[in-house]
């Protein structure tokens, strides 16, 4: 059998629509520093071995084995690894790449919805034992390169999301009782697809919530509702994440960037660049070790892909 301490595995998962991708990474990890970064998809990671820490705006969270943590699209986190060798098994995937009613009476998005400290966790040891089981299961798949193994990876997706939610209370339905079965996500998903077709340049709310057939009022509910955010925050990460992949894969100026994203100027992306990141753009930009993800996006011509730029902090 493969020993899998021995190996570092990454296995993208890329159907025919670009929408739908999913990106599974395995390895054992020996950095300490503190590193930064953004990208377009969910992220879930899980820790089979070691400490790990990561950093949602002011929420920390420290992961020991068999624990996860569950990130929003486009959200800046930081991360570290407390203890190293430290073991990851850790997904970057698209909204669309899990089926809306995996989870009867709640649809799965209301994981991420919420702020970082409300999402689920797990901390029985008889459930950490099981998601620790599906991890190591899907690193097997990708390092002896089994036969329809993304079949196996998408499969283990949908275990671990389960997974996670049982036994949650939802801060939304906090006795428990079930969420509307409806999914907002079907309602929305134009507005996603506009704020990420449109790059750099924010739509305005008007025409992301006549992009989805609905009044400005009901847009604005719904956005939030299902995403966690307003519209208008979301799409300032979409910016921040272009701002982030135009830095690290261009020699343009940071003024000319600046005014690509729809930024007045330098001073104004400045602002907005530390605040969603904790670092200056020529900090971020010093650092140019770009994980294949940036090389994938930009193959595919999508911002839809998955950005992982890893920068440590303290350059800035």
């Amino acid at each position: 059998m493969t020993r899998l301490e021995e190996t570092n595995q990454s296995f993208v998962l890329l159907p025919v629509d670009p929408a739908r991708y999913m990106n599974l990474s395995c390895g054992r990890q020996s950095d300490r520093a503190v590193h930064s970064h953004v990208h377009g998809g969910l992220e879930l990671s899980i820790v089979l071995r070691g400490q790990y820490e990561v950093g949602v705006g002011n929420f920390v969270a420290r992961l020991g084995p068999g624990e996860v943590i569950l990130t929003g699209m486009w959200e800046p986190h930081r991360w570290r690894f407390l203890k190293v060798p430290t073991d990851l098994a850790n997904f970057i995937f698209s909204p669309d790449a899990v089926e809306e009613d995996i989870i009867p009476g709640r649809h799965w998005m209301e994981m991420v919805a919420v702020p970082p400290k409300d999402r689920p966790q797990v901390k029985l040891p008889a459930a950490k034992q099981r998601v620790m089981e599906v991890a190591r299961e899907l690193w097997r798949e990708l390092a002896e390169n089994r036969p329809n193994r993304h079949v196996m990876v998408r499969l283990g997706l949908l275990r671990l999301l389960v997974e996670m939610e049982r036994g949650w209370l939802s801060p939304r339905h906090p006795r428990g009782e079930p969420g509307p079965e409806a999914s907002p996500l079907r309602r929305v998903r134009p507005a996603l697809n506009l704020a990420n077709r449109v790059a750099g340049r924010a739509p305005a709310p008007r025409q992301a919530a006549a992009a989805c057939g609905l009044g400005l009022t009901t847009f604005n509910i719904l956005f939030r509702e299902t995403i966690g955010i307003s519209f208008g925050r979301f799409c300032m990460r979409v910016r921040i994440g272009y701002v982030a992949r135009r830095l690290a894969t261009s020699d343009l100026p940071v003024e000319a960037i600046a005014g690509e994203a729809g930024f007045v100027d330098a001073s104004h992306l400045h602002r907005n660049f530390v605040k969603y990141l904790h670092m200056t753009p020529a900090a971020y930009r010093q650092h140019r070790e770009v994980s294949p993800h940036v090389a994938l996006a930009q193959a595919m011509g999508s911002l839809l892909l998955p950005l992982d730029i890893d920068v440590p902090e303290g350059q800035s």
